[in-house]
């Protein structure tokens, strides 16, 4: 039974994403296509004295292209215990990388976030695990560690990046923040709306180098 419900629910998946495509579906596509993952997330102007910020850093490959590529300095924020686990092993002789231990957002708390070995969240469930979880105000964090520059911001935190952005945009941080570049969510009813309005804030003080709607997209710093 359970096979025959996963194959109709990938015939729904297939129609849906070939006769009735959603936005995302769209951008995925065109993600696809424009082969993003090796052609656009992984290049920046960076080299070894950029200092990288990897929000989200999940089992740190974003990370460690980045620090393949450019040999930079990277701070990754990761509240999953068995993911930091898993990325402490992986970057062990690294001294250029650091984990992390907590999340950061709009404001600082602890919440309770469903996790499974793919993926997790505190705004949506993901499995039937659950787990406690440090989240710190960015800005405080910012502050707290004398940041004075961040060449690259990467946002990947399943919701929870419209609170921090709007944090970020609110204060100095916004203006020595070089590149930001965030997977925005859809699973929220007013995403959409959401999404519009941070991106117009974020014009005013960076320009938009690439987008595909709720896959990835990235901002600049204007000169």
């Amino acid at each position: 039974m359970k096979k025959l419900i996963s194959f109709f629910n990938k015939i729904k998946v297939y129609i849906r994403q070939n006769y009735f495509p959603t936005e995302q579906d769209k951008s995925i596509k065109k993600w696809r296509a424009d082969n993003g993952d090796y052609n656009l997330i992984p290049v920046h102007e960076l080299d070894e004295n950029s200092l990288v910020m990897d929000i989200g850093g999940f089992h740190g490959d974003f990370s460690a292209e980045i620090y393949a590529r450019y040999s930079c300095r990277i701070k990754v924020f990761e509240p999953v215990p068995h993911f930091v686990e898993q990325m402490r092993k992986r970057f062990k002789k690294n001294r250029k990388i650091e984990i992390y231990e907590i999340g950061l957002g709009g404001h600082a708390s602890t919440e309770s976030m469903s996790v499974n070995q793919y993926s997790s969240s505190v705004h949506r469930n993901v499995g039937k695990d659950s787990i406690n979880i440090k989240i710190e105000d960015i800005v405080d964090w910012l502050d707290a560690n004398n940041i004075e520059k961040v060449s690259l911001m990467k946002i990947n935190i399943e919701g929870s990046e419209y609170e921090l952005l709007e944090r970020l945009i609110n204060s100095k941080y916004i203006h020595s923040t070089n590149e930001i570049q965030v997977q925005f969510h859809d699973f929220f009813p007013d995403a959409k709306e959401k999404m519009t309005k941070i991106q117009d804030k974020l014009s005013k003080t960076h320009e938009l180098t690439y987008q595909y709607p709720f896959i990835w997209e990235n901002w600049k710093l204007k000169q």
